[in-house]
């Protein structure tokens, strides 16, 4: 039977491999000759060449095209809008065979204006009723923080009405930004805990299933869904997406798209496209046998547009944000910053978790560098009434404010951690270094951060306890920021009305130093001084600013005998005391107010005497000073003498003060004072 069928077949001229071949009509084509009796040899079939060579009433889709969109608003891995350009180039004569190559560029411009681009190639196979291909790709993309590129890849098959395609991510280079918005998260045993965010890209896929929903005329309707997987550092995107588009007459595509998972949450996007086709069309041929009811025409268009189509994926490289923990770093040291606590209502290991109860504890077992934190326990200084000696580099930082801790990640701000300043005094353990005194807070190794605290000179309050007292003293050293505390001064009196007994804030010895935004108060009437400077006891060098401070008693009757006293004098006791250097002295935008009965009463008393021929330079500027005691001396008080300049600037000050009391005095002993004394100033002025 079977021999009959291919004897029939023959003397039609039709080979069986063709008849059984799914792609007849092409085989048909390539046939040399017709199969004749074998009396007669075989003849050119000119007939059949003629029917192949025939051709289809439609043609193929141009094979090139330039595409322009733009998409709103955020996508998974994104959160703003783009526009694209896009181009999609293949070989146009490749569309007559079986293997269609293509290259295609997109470049993109976000809302913010960063870029990013893909650079992709592919190859795509031509059967009879479904297109198979492969692609490879490059993505760059640029946020405000990195860049980050990826290789990718999909593979893919497309039909009339059912599309399949899976595509993979790999992020190549660079996966992850520097640290930013870097902020305090929590004080942990005895560590400073950053919490930190970056961008990191991340890899994965996504799968698709397609369908041609609609095919018209003028009109187009195709629908996709499918899973995707997104991870990187423990970051996990996996979640679903969805679309719909609408392409009209071949020039317009609106689409709509949503997805969701538990990163990226719910998105829905919308997008406008406009395309623009060029290339030549190609011809259709076809084998009229193979052909009778235009079948083949048809069907090899739909192959060549599905050859054609744009390739669905993930074209936005997948950038998500990671809040990361770390400890803070100091950057003096390059090692994690030591915390140690202080808590008097506590009695432990000097944890966040369990402080210290006494300020020596904290004393004993910090080291250079380390930070003390003190917490207002039960608001008295027990167990903090011993004073502290800080080591190089330390801070001392009270709970009850916030601080600023500076990090390799930058200047760090700590929330405050309790209510009211702890309370710090120096009633037990007189200090020896330079002179027998009681400082609540002594600095002498340098580097050092006081602030945040209520320290109390108490040697006045009838203790029998002999030597000079201070809230905080500086002794030596240099570099140091003395901000947001509250200084108290006790009743001792000056030793004389130039040398000081009992301070707010002495500074001895020493240089750079900022006191700023503290508050002084005199407690008593009998003529403690605010802050003074004093080089008399061991040498200044320098700059000294003295900035934003409150000057003020305790109650109507009290205040400072001086508020701010510097006496800079190269003149000393020995070679090693006085000046070294040049020295500037900054007191800018102090408020002074003191109603001490006692004379001489000054606010702001400057005496130089730069005697080694480098100059003393002094800006008094924006000061409000208030004294209304008639025997005061001067609301701002100037002496200069030596025989090297001292520069004086002042500008905005306000120096209220009763008559006969001047608001300026200036005595200029050996007329070496360069005076600056700007018309706004407001006050009476007396001299030089």
């Amino acid at each position: 039977m079977n021999s009959k069928i291919i004897t029939v077949l023959t003397s039609l001229c039709i080979s069986p491999a063709v008849l059984f071949s799914d792609g007849a009509c092409q085989e048909v084509a390539k046939t040399e000759c017709i199969a004749q009796p074998k009396s007669r040899s075989c003849v050119q079939p000119k007939k059949m060449h003629k029917i192949v060579e025939e051709t289809c009433d439609v043609q193929s889709p141009r094979p090139e095209r330039i595409e322009v969109r733009h998409i709103e608003a955020n996508g998974v891995g994104y959160n703003q809008g783009y526009s694209t350009l896009e181009g999609f180039f293949t070989i146009p004569s490749t569309l007559d065979g079986a293997w269609i190559p293509f290259l295609d560029l997109r470049g993109h411009i976000f809302n913010d204006g960063k870029p990013a681009a893909n650079a992709g190639a592919g190859l795509r196979y031509l059967g009879s009723s479904r297109v198979y291909g492969a692609n490879v790709y490059y993505d760059y993309r640029k946020t405000h923080r990195f860049h980050s590129n990826q290789v990718g890849f999909g593979l893919e098959t497309l039909g009339e009405i059912w599309d399949f395609r899976v595509n993979g991510y790999l992020p190549v280079g660079k996966k992850d930004s520097h640290l930013f918005h870097t902020r305090f998260h929590e004080f942990k045993h005895n560590s400073i805990i950053l919490s930190s965010r970056k961008e990191i890209a991340m890899k994965g896929g996504n799968a698709e299933v397609g369908v041609h929903a609609l095919r018209k005329e003028n009109y187009k309707l195709y629908a996709a869904a499918g899973p995707y997987y997104f991870e990187e550092q423990a970051r996990v995107a996996w979640g679903g997406e969805g679309r719909v588009a609408l392409t009209l007459f071949d020039y317009l595509r609106l689409q709509l798209s949503g997805s969701y998972d538990k990163i990226f949450k719910g998105i829905v996007q919308g997008e406008a496209a406009l395309t623009f086709s060029f290339g030549g069309k190609r011809v259709l041929k076809y084998s009229k046998g193979c052909n009778t009811d235009n079948s083949y025409c048809s069907q090899r268009r739909m192959v060549q547009e599905r050859a054609l189509q744009r390739v669905d994926r993930q074209e936005i490289i997948v950038v998500t944000k990671k809040h990361q923990k770390t400890k803070a770093i100091d950057p003096v040291t390059g090692h994690a910053y030591k915390v140690w606590f202080v808590d008097n209502t506590s009695h432990s290991q000097g944890t966040f978790e369990s402080p210290f109860n006494t300020l020596a504890d904290a004393q004993n077992s910090s080291g250079p560098n380390d930070i003390i934190y003190v917490f207002p326990g039960d608001g008295t200084d027990t167990g903090m009434n011993g004073g502290i000696m800080l080591k190089k580099g330390q801070q001392l930082l009270g709970a009850g404010i916030g601080q600023q801790v500076e990090t390799t990640k930058g200047l760090i701000n700590i929330r405050a951690h309790a209510k009211g300043l702890p309370m710090i005094s120096n009633t037990l353990t007189p200090q020896t270094q330079g002179g027998l005194y009681h400082a609540a807070v002594l600095l002498s190794e340098g580097d050092n951060v006081v602030s945040g605290l209520f320290c109390v000179d108490k040697v006045g309050q009838g203790l029998g306890i002999p030597g000079a007292g201070a809230g905080i003293r500086v002794n030596d050293g240099i570099n140091y920021l003395i901000k947001n505390n509250i200084l108290s001064a006790s009743a001792q009196a000056a030793v004389s009305p130039n040398v000081p007994n009992s301070d707010a804030l002495s500074i001895f010895g020493g240089g750079n130093v900022i006191a700023e935004n503290n508050t002084m108060i005199a407690r008593d009437a009998d003529g403690s001084f605010g802050i003074s400077l004093f080089s008399l006891v061991s040498p200044l060098q320098g700059y000294f600013v003295l900035k934003n401070n409150i000057f003020m008693g305790a109650n109507g009757s009290t205040g400072f005998q001086r508020n701010i006293f510097a006496l800079l004098s190269k003149e000393g006791a020995n070679s090693s005391l006085g000046l070294i250097g040049n020295i500037s002295l900054d007191v800018v935008g102090n408020s002074i107010h003191s109603s001490l009965s006692a004379a001489p009463m000054r606010g702001i008393n400057v005496q130089t005497v730069p005697n080694d021929g480098s100059p003393i330079k002094v800006k008094i500027n924006n000061n409000n000073i208030t004294i209304p005691n008639i025997t005061a001396t001067a609301g701002v008080f100037v002496v200069t003498q030596g025989n090297a300049p001292t520069i004086v600037s002042m500008h905005e000050n306000v120096s209220l003060t009763t008559t006969p009391t001047p608001g300026y005095f200036f005595i200029n002993s050996t007329g070496h004072l360069q005076l600056d004394f700007g018309s706004d100033n407001f006050g009476t002025s007396t001299g030089p």
